[in-house]
């Protein structure tokens, strides 16, 4: 993951929560408020870089199953409450970075999603705009390419429905092209390879 340059206001709410939370919990709170994913690595070098308070409880980062949560039994002393109160998030409180459905952003490949359901559902915008054009629910073994490699190309003829196996069989023969109609013949070689490996396996 790349380096996160820390804000001035992000930093401010980390040493407001880091003393209090499971850095599994501070990453969901950094999601919620500023739309910003961080690893447990990126935590740590915050609180070493910008001299974040030590927690008060211990911390792995996960919880593990059967493992005891660190405040089972214990009440949360009213200094604590007053440390962190501002911090809590409201009964129907909507986060400043909210996004509504149909937004759309750019994920780290590179491939563009679309916010599709509350609170915080994406999915690929080519495989969504796939299925809304032709009307169908693809399954999860199935995946939607760009026919040129072009990811910024969303013309529904450039997006092409190919199994996991025949995506396998296009990558490991480098029949994917610049020119979208190498590309579907490659597509075509690809599923009657897997038809001939069907029938090779019912005769085994």
């Amino acid at each position: 993951m790349a380096r996160h340059v820390w804000s001035e206001e992000e930093l401010e709410f980390l040493k407001e929560i880091y003393p209090h939370y499971p850095n599994r919990e501070i990453a969901k709170m950094l999601k919620d408020k500023f739309g910003i994913e961080v690893t447990d690595k990126q935590l740590a070098n915050a609180r070493n870089n910008n001299g974040l308070p030590k927690k008060v409880i211990p911390n792995s980062g996960i919880y593990r199953k059967g493992k005891e949560p660190w405040n089972k039994g214990k009440t949360m002393s009213e200094e604590t409450k007053e440390k962190i109160k501002k911090t809590w998030f409201k009964k129907g409180h909507i986060p400043e970075n909210h996004r509504p459905i149909g937004s759309t952003r750019i994920d780290r490949d590179g491939y563009k999603l679309i916010k599709i359901a509350e609170p915080n559902k994406w999915a690929l915008y080519h495989r969504h705009l796939y299925e809304k054009t032709h009307g169908e629910k693809l399954s999860k073994n199935e995946v939607v390419i760009f026919a040129d490699g072009d990811k910024t190309n969303f013309d529904i003829d450039n997006l092409v429905k190919v199994s996991r196996a025949n995506l396998l069989f296009l990558n490991n023969k480098k029949l994917i092209f610049e020119d979208p109609e190498l590309t579907k013949t490659g597509v075509n070689v690809s599923k009657v390879a897997e038809k001939i490996r069907q029938r090779e396996r019912k005769e085994d």
